[in-house]
């Protein structure tokens, strides 16, 4: 790849420091707060940098039937957050739920249309579901997960049950999410409906009723549900026990049949019911006992609602009808411009009258005579409506497949929820009800890691910030492994503010648990943290023996682009007779990064040389790293037995001697340089699994594989041009193989570049991925000419060849960055190759001290 330098003279030339270095952390920002985990804490403005329990704002539910999916969905009006879907009947049975009437307590009914019996008898079926709020998403252990099956309380609010007493409640976590019903005995009905086989847990009775295809829902005054059925007559009304399920009572209908479509309970505890076809209400005095009776009003009467003056209002076909509380006077009012009328919707502090304008697409808001006030354009075939506890309308769009939003203040939609395709929603009944839910977190936890940068980091004190009413708390834990997933078999240690704790590890783990007062309902606050850790310092650094056999060979280059061929050789020196060893062979392209994979076999003491050209049929030259794994699981594994090396042949028409000395069969070029594989032992016994934080990676951060090189010494480079007029041309090429970030990082290297004087020069210079350049291209600094003309050279050195200018480099990281994130003091390798005429040789780089940062491969914006 192209890189990118800069010079600079030095003013000062570089020593290190002997103390050890810090590990201390503060997080008191937002941002340093989102590096863990918040559990019901939230920095939400104005009372940001600093974390708190969670305090939503109250919402009211909309719960609408999908009929065209056989599931009701609950919706939070202030957010529009769909909170669940379920299914409306247990498997095997019909469905096209078209009504969800609420409960006070938040609880909704559904009726199914279609449900027809199983036992060769005609039935209709109800379900009722129960509301939760709050609590904490978790596995089936409790362990918390953002996309877990389960709610673990305490809960704002919660009617659902807890059918295996495991303490936690299964359920929905949204739209689509529909966990199974299996039909047991569920589907039979019975004296009761409460239900067993479900399995989620909001799911609490399903009932067999005598009405069929159910259309008719309302709640008495004793929260019992009243369900009547259309258009199949004669029809009658059940009565169901609002706690389970029961049938209390049967009311039949008046003959040949009116009521049925859609109900209500007024006031004074008198229940509505119209028919469509027949153009009727009917009427039920239940308190009173009276007889039944049955009004005409309005042809295709659909929608139902009663005013603030008890008076009960209807609509159908392009009329409202307004009728007496005693059902014998009636009032017709034609709308202009309405068609297909549904559902109707009464302010009940205004008297305002919304209409479901189905045939146009529109709502209408009408005054209390109505006379109009606003034609609102909404989705495809309006049919439901309810207001929210802000007063806001809502209404479901069967053909479009959503529910909207509509502002009475400026009589406009501003939020659509779309719903699954096929949804259709209908729902002329009362989608919301009462129930308004204030979820108020009572606990929380804010859990963050820090990383200590190597092993054995020793972690000697947390302190923090706070703010903690009477009767609240934050409880403060802390726990320290050298892996993270090491963190997860150690137990967390509660700890005080400031009183120093003794923690050994690379990763400290600490816990901040939120308790609110139960009493006054105020929540502790935490404005900072900070964790203090001590690394050894840099004289103390640890060094690596890269001549060791590892687990893990980086082959600093491959080339199958330029007429040379590439031999890489792989050896397997353990002679225990152990098992075969898989090794992945992974090609990285030094101009796009991709990579190209393959897996060979080794036995105990065998050894495998491939040409590249051969191995991996792609043109393109770069970088290949080989790692051991377990030959059944394919897991990476610690094999510390492997040794490699990779030489470059010069092809066969640059090479003289091979034309003339070589036979004509099998001829190939000269060996040009070879170069001794980097390695890198596995950390750990032989044949454990080196991806310990399941990342897919190979970490070279001393938990999983050794840590890579902090910094390269290169012993000498000779001054690149002509050594004296007529003489040969000395060139070197430096390759360059960045370990830190990956595939969409840049690399930013630090050279300090010293002449045969002690002169030393700055540089920097940038690559991505893998490079291969000359040291010409770098910088002039390398230039003969430069170094001979216009620095203080030694006039002495090279010794025995004075016309040779020379000089050493020293090599550090400074940033690898991609379009998101930056990492300080990047993990790479370099290998410089010297080129004197026609003849050549390479060597690995001096090395000095290792640090963490080394990983292969990461293929994110953010690197690892």
């Amino acid at each position: 790849m192209v890189g990118r330098a800069g010079l600079a003279q030095v003013a000062c030339i570089l020593t290190l420091g002997t103390a050890a270095y810090s590990q201390s952390r503060t997080y008191t920002t937002d941002a340093d707060f989102d590096l863990g985990v918040l559990v019901q804490v939230n920095h939400d403005a104005p009372n940001t940098d600093q974390l708190q329990l969670d305090e939503q704002e109250p919402f009211s539910v909309l719960s609408v039937a999908c009929g065209g999916l056989n599931t009701v969905v609950r919706i939070n009006t202030e957010t529009g957050e769909v909170l669940s879907e379920q299914r409306s009947m247990p498997a095997g049975m019909a469905g096209d739920p078209s009504r969800a009437t609420s409960v006070v307590d938040g609880d909704v009914w559904i009726g199914n249309r279609l449900e027809g019996g199983q036992r060769g008898e005609v039935f209709g079926s109800v379900a009722k579901f129960g509301l939760i709020a709050g609590g904490t998403r978790v596995d089936a252990d409790g362990t918390p997960n953002p996309m877990g099956e389960y709610l673990k309380g305490p809960f704002a609010c919660n009617t659902c049950v807890d059918r295996d007493g495991d303490g936690l409640i299964r359920t929905s976590r949204g739209l689509g999410d529909v966990l199974a019903w299996p039909n047991v005995t569920d589907g039979l009905g019975g004296p009761n409906g409460l239900v067993q086989d479900a399995v989620d847990e909001c799911t609490l009775i399903f009932q067999r009723t005598q009405p069929q295809r159910i259309r008719h829902l309302a709640i008495d005054s004793s929260k019992n549900l009243w369900a009547g059925g259309y258009p199949t007559f004669p029809t009658s009304f059940d009565q169901i026990d609002g706690a389970t399920g029961a049938i209390l009572s049967n009311t039949p209908a008046i003959p040949p049949g009116c009521g049925g479509y859609a109900g209500l309970f007024d006031g004074s505890g008198v229940m509505w019911s119209t028919s469509e076809f027949e153009g009727q209400v009917y009427r039920l005095d239940v308190p009173g006992g009276a007889a039944a009776t049955c009004t005409n009003v309005q042809s295709n009467v659909r929608g139902i609602s009663v005013a603030p003056d008890g008076f009960i209002w209807t609509a159908g076909g392009t009329q409202l009808a307004r009728v007496s509380p005693d059902g014998v006077q009636v009032q017709l009012f034609n709308l202009a411009g309405a068609s297909q009328l549904h559902d109707i919707f009464i302010d009940q502090l205004t008297g305002e009258i919304w209409v479901a304008s189905s045939g146009n697409n529109q709502v209408l808001r009408l005054d209390s005579s109505a006379n109009p006030i606003a034609t609102i354009t909404a989705g495809s075939q309006p049919r439901g409506l309810a207001m929210d506890k802000n007063g806001m309308m809502w209404v479901v769009n069967q053909g479009s497949d959503d529910a909207m939003r509509i502002d009475p203040t400026s009589n406009m939609v501003d939020m659509t929820v779309a719903l699954r395709p096929g949804s259709q929603p209908y729902n002329p009944s009362d989608m919301i009800g009462p129930k308004i839910v204030e979820v108020i977190s009572l606990e929380g936890s804010w859990t963050v890691v820090s990383d200590g940068g190597q092993r054995g980091t020793s972690w000697t004190n947390t302190a923090w910030n706070e703010s903690v009413p009477a009767g609240s708390s934050l409880e403060v834990s802390v726990r320290s492994a050298e892996s993270i997933l090491g963190l997860q078999s150690q137990a967390f240690i509660p700890t005080a503010n400031g009183a120093g704790i003794a923690q050994t590890g690379r990763f400290l783990e600490v816990e901040v648990l939120f308790l609110r007062s139960s009493a006054s309902q105020a929540s502790p606050v935490l404005f900072d943290l900070s964790v203090d850790g001590e690394n050894i310092g840099p004289d103390d650094c640890i060094q690596i023996d890269r001549r060791a056999a590892g687990s893990l060979l980086v082959f600093p280059e491959y080339d199958n682009d330029s007429g040379s061929a590439t031999v890489l050789s792989i050896t397997n020196v353990d002679a225990s007779g152990s098992p075969v060893i898989a090794v992945e062979f992974v090609y990285i392209d030094g101009d796009d990064c991709s990579e190209f994979n393959r897996t060979e076999y080794l036995t105990a003491n065998d050894t495998l040389s491939v040409l590249t050209s051969e191995h991996n049929p792609n043109e393109g030259r770069g970088f290949v790293y080989a790692f051991a794994k377990d030959a059944v699981t394919n897991e990476p594994i610690v094999n510390n037995s492997l040794i490699g090396q990779v030489f470059i042949i010069q092809s066969e028409k640059d090479c003289v001697e091979c034309k003339t000395n070589a036979p004509a069969r099998g001829r190939v070029g000269a060996i040009e340089y070879g170069i001794n594989a980097v390695s890198f032992q596995g950390v750990g016994a032989t044949g454990q699994v080196t991806d310990l934080d399941l990342d897919g990676l190979r970490d070279l951060d001393g938990v999983e594989y050794e840590q890579a090189p902090d910094a390269i010494h290169v012993p000498r480079f000779f001054g690149q041009g002509y050594m004296e007029p007529g003489g040969p041309y000395i060139l070197n090429e430096l390759i360059l193989v960045s370990l830190t970030g990956g595939v969409h990082f840049e690399t930013t290297l630090d050279f300090l570049v010293y002449n045969d004087n002690e002169e030393g020069f700055s540089l920097e210079y940038t690559f991505s991925c893998w490079d291969k350049t000359s040291l010409a291209e770098i910088s002039s600094v390398f230039d003969h000419s430069f170094l001979a003309n216009f620095t203080n050279s030694d006039p002495a050195e090279v010794m025995g060849a004075t016309y040779l200018e020379s000089g050493w480099i020293r090599i550090n990281g400074a940033l690898a960055s991609s379009q998101s994130t930056s990492i300080s003091d990047p993990a790479f390798l370099a290998v410089v190759i010297e080129r004197i005429g026609d003849h050549g040789a390479a060597d690995l780089a001096f090395e000095l001290c290792s640090q963490p940062g080394g990983v292969l491969l990461p293929r994110s914006q953010s690197g690892n």
